[in-house]
Formats: structure tokens, C-alpha cells, sequence
């Protein structure tokens, strides 16, 4: 996984394209952030989280699946939303090591 990781960054991929956005009136919605890679734009649910770090994480968390879903695309990978949930778990935790 990091090697094609590192590719992409040499190949200069940037998050030009890429928006989140924060929405803070009450909303329907009972996740606290969904990606959407038909727009690559992911919503984070203000009113979802309860202290700013949970904030921090899930907008980490949603930057994760536009990463991975850029790395999918160009390298032709099929990737359910299980396996990017388990990558994004297996990145977020390498970080506290």
C-alpha cells in the first residue's frame, strides 16, 4: 500500500480538486462524514461530533477515502467501502505507534 501511495505523490497528485465541506444545521444524516467520489467533495456532520478531536479524525477519515479512491481509480483497483474502512483503520492506528 505505501509504495502506491508514494507513487501517486511522486506523480504530484494533489488534493486540487478535492473539497470538504462542513455542514453545521441539523441534518438527516447519521453518519458523522460521507465521501462522495462521484463529486470528490466529502460533508462532514458538525453536529455529529461531541469535542473537536473526534472532528480532527473524522476529517482525516474522509481524507483517507478520497485518497484511496484516487489510487483505485488510476491503478484500475477494485475497492468496496470494507476494504477502505479496513485500510483507514489499519493508517489511522499506525500513527499512534
Amino acid at each position: 500500500m505505501k509504495s502506491c501511495v508514494e507513487k501517486h505523490i511522486r506523480k504530484g497528485w494533489s488534493f486540487d480538486h478535492y473539497i470538504q465541506d462542513f455542514r453545521i444545521f441539523p441534518v438527516e444524516e447519521i453518519l458523522r462524514g460521507k465521501f462522495e467520489p462521484q463529486s470528490i467533495k466529502s460533508y462532514v456532520f458538525v453536529g455529529r461530533h461531541e469535542v473537536l478531536q473526534d472532528l480532527y479524525h473524522t476529517c482525516e477519515h474522509e481524507d483517507l477515502h478520497a485518497v484511496l479512491d484516487h489510487i483505485a481509480e488510476e491503478d484500475n483497483l477494485l475497492i468496496d467501502i470494507d476494504m477502505e474502512h479496513w485500510a483507514i483503520l489499519r493508517i489511522s492506528w499506525s500513527d499512534e505507534l
